[in-house]
């Protein structure tokens, strides 16, 4: 199983909008049953992925929780 983490710094929620690029990367790695963290200190992730939110692959951590694994993600993206 492959680490994906997204840093969400942008601020842009639509980004997380189902349809939009970033949604569907991610709705993607879940399909594949892959893990997926995405990071964030603007908002709770678990707001803007209403139809996700169930999936045991999707976890939301704080900035400052999310560093290690930062380092050791098989794939990151600031987004």
């Amino acid at each position: 199983m492959k680490n994906f983490v997204f840093n969400f710094i942008s601020g842009d929620q639509k980004k997380f909008e189902n349809g939009e690029d970033l949604f569907n990367l991610i709705a993607t790695c879940l399909a594949f049953d892959q893990k997926v963290t995405v990071i964030s200190d603007k908002t709770d992730g678990r707001n803007l992925f209403k139809d996700l939110s169930e999936n045991k692959n999707l976890n939301f951590l704080k900035l400052e929780q999310g560093n290690n694994l930062i380092n050791k993600a098989d794939f990151y993206l600031e987004c």
